[in-house]
């Protein structure tokens, strides 16, 4: 009787797809179809293999002719699940014609509906307004089985959004997006035809955390333990991404930026994420975070490009305040190497590292007392001699990094009465230093030209870490710099 009505329907559907007669559909009764403790099964290699477990539910479809509905709840990869589907013309469904179409599917990890007009042809189609949300993507992609490693992906995620969906292809438009509860606008395209999904399209937000964004296409996968997590890059094989994205207000970690204009691609094993100007700092930024995925494993690359900044705001951010001079500058980072996990990103990378500054300041740094201590004799801490400022004219720094150890080529900074000046090589691993420096008036720098220190100059070694550097002076009469 079914069979025999969608095939009359069928043929109305044929005669007139725009708008079927729908005083000619079969009226036979149908009724109701009620079923408990059942189960669905798949064969997978040979195997019957459990897809849904204590599946109960009700179909109501009183007469062919008259609207169905049908509320199911069940069990799937031990999650309570619950579906409800209706349609106003359910037989002109069936018969690939257009119909109206809701649906909601209603699990803990997410949630879906779908409020619109569907067509079940040869060439299915979809339009209306549909809604998603998770309150834990990562939930999310570890119930699905996706494949995607989900270790620092996006919290609470929701989509609100028009959709065309016809011949492999989703058009997503007004579409309303939150990411952790930050809101954003704008129109996606999902296309299935090719071998992987693509997925483009803009969006906009007022405010962005990109730490939890670049997660969510390069995850980082957590080790079981307190130490970093390590980085997999296999969700660039399963999707291609192409996204332009701007935000009035982002966070990246500590560091707050403004007007940013960004992209994101993901394409056959390589992630990109770049952006191509943020203001940041008093300044502008621009900045690159590459991973390449090949067979000897995964090439990470990072550039940073930070113009006309305040020094001291981006050394507090980049917790390196005795570093960073407190003054206008530019600072260039272009870091290249393997990884797994960022720490061995900066541990095993080669690349540079040069910045200038104009008038400022070092902070952090009593210069008489340091000198009074050199010229006594004996290492003391460099935290003994923090308790000033010292004004400059300017400083200039350029490192060569090789295998995570930086050779500082030149570190120079220059004020009214002195020069001071560092050279030598700083670890990322174990954040060890190994520096030679002096402290020289300008107008003794030509007596250096003989190899030999000038009567006013403090030479000195620093050793110790980062966090807690010691100096040890170096008696008069050694070669200085």
């Amino acid at each position: 009787r079914i069979t025999r009505s969608i095939d009359t329907a069928r043929g109305l559907v044929n005669a007139d797809p725009a708008k079927p007669d729908l005083d000619k559909l079969p009226t036979d009764t149908f009724g109701t179809v009620e079923f408990r403790d059942g189960r669905m099964v798949a064969s997978i290699g040979g195997k019957d293999v459990e897809i849904l477990s204590s599946l109960n539910g009700q179909a109501n479809w009183a007469a062919m002719n008259s609207n169905a509905t049908l509320s199911a709840t069940g069990i799937w990869r031990g999650e309570s699940v619950a579906l409800d589907v209706a349609s106003a013309k359910p037989l002109v469904l069936f018969a690939g014609g257009t119909a109206p179409l809701t649906l909601s599917f209603k699990a803990a990890p997410a949630t879906f509906s779908f409020d619109g007009t569907a067509s079940m042809s040869e060439n299915t189609y979809f339009d209306g307004q549909a809604k998603f949300s998770a309150p834990s993507l990562r939930r999310v992609l570890e119930w699905s089985q996706a494949g995607i490693a989900p270790g620092a992906a996006i919290g609470s995620v929701s989509i609100s959004s028009k959709i065309t969906a016809t011949g492999g292809r989703v058009k997503f438009d007004n579409t309303a997006i939150a990411l952790d509860n930050n809101p954003g606008m704008g129109a996606l395209d999902l296309s299935l035809g090719e071998a992987q999904p693509v997925i483009s399209g803009t969006l906009a937000f007022d405010t962005l955390d990109l730490r939890s964004f670049l997660s969510a296409f390069t995850p980082l996968v957590p080790t079981g333990g307190a130490g970093p997590g390590e980085i997999d890059t296999s969700f660039a094989d399963k999707i291609n991404l192409d996204l332009r994205l701007s935000a009035a207000h982002a966070t990246a970690g500590p560091i707050q930026l403004a007007d940013v204009a960004a992209t994101a691609q993901v394409k056959d094993g390589l992630s990109v994420f770049d952006i191509s100007d943020a203001s940041a700092f008093g300044g502008n930024i621009q900045t690159s975070l590459r991973f390449d995925r090949k067979p000897e494993g995964s090439q990470v690359e990072i550039r940073l490009l930070a113009s006309d900044i305040d020094g001291g705001a981006f050394g507090t951010a980049a917790g390196m305040t005795r570093l960073v001079p407190v003054g206008t500058g530019t600072v260039s980072v272009i870091l290249k190497g393997p990884g797994r996990t960022w720490d061995s990103i900066f541990d095993n990378a080669d690349g540079s590292v040069s910045a200038t500054f104009g008038p400022g300041a070092l902070s952090k740094l009593n210069l008489p007392a340091f000198l009074k201590h050199t010229e006594q004799g004996g290492f003391f801490a460099l935290d003994d001699v923090s308790d000033a400022t010292l004004p400059i004219d300017g400083a200039e720094i350029k490192a060569t990094i090789s295998k995570g150890v930086a050779r500082i080529d030149k570190a120079e900074a220059n004020s009214a009465k002195y020069k001071i000046w560092l050279s030598g090589i700083a670890s990322y691993a174990g954040r060890g230093l190994a520096l030679s420096g002096g402290v020289i008036q300008p107008d003794q720098a030509a007596t250096q030209a003989n190899g030999q220190q000038g009567p006013n100059q403090s030479s000195f070694f620093v050793g110790g870490t980062w966090s807690t550097p010691f100096i040890s002076p170096i008696s008069r009469g050694v070669s200085g710099e």
